[in-house]
């Protein structure tokens, strides 16, 4: 009999060793999860605070750039091709060609 509940007892043990190694696991687990998850947002943040503030260095070059760029993405459009978006190539060339402009 004693035999039986020292086995009983080491199967309690290892069952309660198991349950506490599970729940130990997935604190672990949270706990690298959230790291990970701040160290990502923190880098991205720094990223994307470097990419603002290279691009607002040259503000002029900024607006150049995004002019040209939505000159391109619309310059297959009736509107792009009513007012020659596909020879535009500079801000000169936009104000010469665009009413709105002049």
């Amino acid at each position: 009999m004693m035999l039986k509940e020292g086995i009983y007892l080491n199967d309690n043990f290892k069952l309660l060793l198991m349950v506490f190694i599970f729940h130990f696991s997935k604190m672990v687990f949270t706990a690298v999860d959230r790291y990970i998850t701040v160290s990502g947002v923190s880098w991205l943040g720094w990223y994307m605070k470097r990419k603002l503030e290279e691009a607002t260095k040259d503000v002029n070059k900024a607006q150049h750039e995004t002019l040209i760029e939505r000159i391109n993405e619309n310059k297959d459009t009736e509107y792009g091709k009513r007012f020659m978006f596909d020879q535009i190539k500079d801000r000169h060339d936009f104000v010469k060609f665009h009413p709105l402009t002049r």
